[in-house]
Formats: structure tokens, C-alpha cells, sequence
């Protein structure tokens, strides 16, 4: 649950779980080198299992992370309505990451943030890849934004403090 008040929740028996963070990375910032051994393509419907189990991988470590089922996977490949572009990142045919993200039109330009409705990766080698990756993106793309932690895996793979953490909400939960 992210409440509207907390207040209220809490009187019904709902406490603070844990917290959603966003890391924020310039698109021009995102200078990592893709390694040379790691492949990165388009998700195809036959990669769900092995996507699945780096998202279990990661969550088994993590706290806040949830068991997902096909809702929540739904979810992260449409988010609000807007289809996800998905790709993985594989090392020998071995998928070690992915990425899902939509992209979102600035304001008062024709540049735009990518916004990753989820990013995992397995190795930092495979963080690296997908970060090169979105680099990419960085003639259309002024910010690279996704939900992580100020101890996110990802930014090892950042050569600079380059990114900035914001706290967006606590989530609760009551357990029944």
C-alpha cells in the first residue's frame, strides 16, 4: 500500500514496510562501456522464464521485493497504458540482465526521460551493458530515471557520482 495519509493506515493496522527510491542519471553522464563479451537484443516472448529468474535472483537478495506474478509482469510491460521496449542483456546465450522502459516527452522540449519500469542485472558486467545501452539513447534522451536504492547494484557500474537518489515513497503493509 502507498497511502494517501499514513495516519489513517496506521489505525487500521498498516505499518511502514520499506521505501521506493529513484535514481536519476543524465543521459550524458551514463559513460560506461559496454562489454565486449555481452550481447544485448530485443525480449522475445521465449525469454520470460529466463527473465523471471534473474528478477527472482535479485529479489532472494533484496529487500521490499516481491514474488511476482503474470499481473505484475503485465505491468512492468505496459505501464499506464504505454507499451515497455524490453531488452536483455546475455553473456554466451546466458541472459545475466534486463531492462524494460517507455520513454516520456519533456515539457517544454522535444527531449525526452527514459523511464525504466524495471532494470535487473545479475553481474556487473551485464549493469554495464545495459547501462551502455541506454546511453544510447542519449541524442533524444536527457535523463535516464529507474526504481532503485541508494545501494542499487546498477551504480557500481557508474565510473562517477553522476546520479542523484530521491526517497518517493514509503509503502506499508499489515499483515492479516
Amino acid at each position: 500500500l502507498y497511502p494517501s495519509t499514513q495516519h489513517l493506515y496506521r489505525r487500521l493496522g498498516y505499518e511502514r514496510a520499506g521505501t521506493r527510491w529513484e535514481v536519476a542519471v543524465r543521459s550524458r553522464d551514463l559513460a560506461v562501456r559496454r562489454p565486449a563479451r555481452m550481447a544485448v537484443r530485443r525480449i522475445e516472448p521465449a525469454d520470460a522464464a529466463a527473465i523471471r529468474e534473474v528478477y527472482r535472483q535479485r529479489a532472494a537478495q533484496t529487500t521490499g521485493f516481491l514474488d511476482r506474478v503474470e499481473y505484475h509482469w503485465d505491468r512492468v510491460r505496459q505501464l499506464r497504458g504505454q507499451q515497455a521496449v524490453g531488452l536483455l542483456v546475455e553473456d554466451a546465450g546466458d541472459v545475466q540482465g534486463y531492462v524494460y522502459y517507455v520513454q516520456r516527452r519533456g515539457d517544454t522540449t522535444c527531449m525526452q526521460t527514459l523511464q525504466c519500469v524495471d532494470l535487473m542485472a545479475a553481474t556487473p558486467a551485464a549493469a554495464a551493458a545495459l547501462l551502455a545501452t541506454l546511453a544510447g539513447h542519449r541524442s533524444m534522451v536527457t535523463d535516464v530515471a529507474w526504481y532503485g536504492a541508494p545501494s542499487d547494484p546498477v551504480l557500481m557500474a557508474l565510473d562517477e557520482r553522476v546520479y542523484s537518489v530521491r526517497l518517493l515513497d514509503h509503502w506499508m503493509l499489515r499483515i492479516v
